[in-house]
């Protein structure tokens, strides 16, 4: 095994430390390390709190390390699951060109190996970035690439956790497939309630059903789970559209804000603040991330964000629609 999670624990009279860090064996570099204090109440939801707090903060440096690992690999000699790896860490780039490597490297590990479920599952969350940055050149020919690989996931992953939570938001946002998608991406959290891209995913899916205040629990689980994830910027989104629906601006303009910081050109992002800043009257921010926005999206006008906008709610597209007027998009 190449990866070693080693621990103590110390207790007093009320108290336990928990100490545990994760090396890499073949080398003994230390991957993470950290120190949990909990009151010793219920030893068994301490133990479930515990389990959780650890999974959540070792499974993303477990992800860095391996692509860690996988980027000092020269290509000739890359197997499915470096190539799948490599695909992940190009996914997180919100630009076209990393995009598209993650695109070339997860089919090359589909092609290397055409069991391994979880390159097919990250393939599907790749449309779901076409779509949400206007990128979509032939929408019938993506909705059909998601369902073929969906076919897969379900074929092949009945366990696998990361790539039926990946497509089952996919089968929702790309294909409009709401019950089925959602249905998945229960059944991944059902294989692992410890999934924090699981929570995001079924986050967003609560914003489209118009279940707000549950895909604010949901996301606030995933900020639990994994703290330092590298696409928090995608959940502090889910936060801006879940309190901009609910009508508190001054919360989704915060959020959309803290998204941006971190992914400036991702376009949900900028629709969240936009409407935000300007349902809440921040009139001048408002109109410079319009101005940015409409820079993505030369087309973009009130009537056709209402016949693409995946809300299921009419009322929650009109809330966007009206600040996207304050801010003056044309109709």
């Amino acid at each position: 095994m190449r990866y070693v999670l080693e621990g103590s624990v110390r207790k007093a009279a009320t108290k336990v430390r928990i100490t545990s860090q994760l090396i890499d064996s073949e080398n003994g570099a230390h991957i993470w390390a950290d120190r949990l204090d909990e009151a010793l109440e219920n030893i068994f939801e301490l133990q479930d709190q515990v389990t959780t707090k650890v999974v959540g903060a070792i499974a993303p440096k477990l992800n860095q390390a391996e692509v860690k690992r996988a980027k000092h690999k020269s290509a000739q000699s890359l197997d499915a699951y470096d190539c799948f790896l490599r695909g992940l860490a190009h996914s997180y780039v919100v630009t076209r060109e990393a995009q598209e490597e993650a695109a070339r490297l997860l089919y090359r590990a589909i092609q290397i190996d055409p069991d391994f479920s979880t390159p097919y599952g990250l393939a599907t969350a790749l449309y779901t970035i076409r779509k949400a940055q206007g990128w979509v050149v032939d929408s019938a020919s993506d909705e059909s690439e998601v369902k073929r690989l969906a076919s897969h996931v379900t074929a092949l992953g009945s366990d696998d956790a990361l790539a039926l939570s990946w497509t089952g938001f996919s089968l929702v946002y790309v294909c409009r497939e709401f019950e089925t998608g959602a249905d998945l991406i229960d059944q991944a959290l059902s294989v692992n309630q410890n999934l924090a891209q699981g929570w995001a995913n079924r986050a967003v899916v609560s914003t489209i059903f118009g279940e707000h205040e549950a895909a604010i629990e949901q996301v606030s689980r995933v900020f639990r789970l994994s703290p330092i994830d590298p696409e928090v910027f995608r959940s502090e989104v889910i936060m801006a559209f879940a309190h901009l629906c609910l009508g508190r601006y001054a919360e989704a303009s915060n959020w959309a804000t803290k998204a941006l910081a971190r992914q400036s050109n991702f376009a949900p992002a900028m629709r969240a603040a936009t409407a935000a800043h300007a349902l809440a009257g921040n009139m001048a921010e408002a109109r410079r991330i319009l101005g940015q926005m409409c820079l993505l999206d030369p087309t973009l006008t009130q009537s056709s964000y209402r016949n693409q906008a995946f809300f299921r709610r009419r009322e929650d597209i009109e809330r966007f629609v009206e600040g996207f007027r304050l801010a003056g998009l044309p109709e």
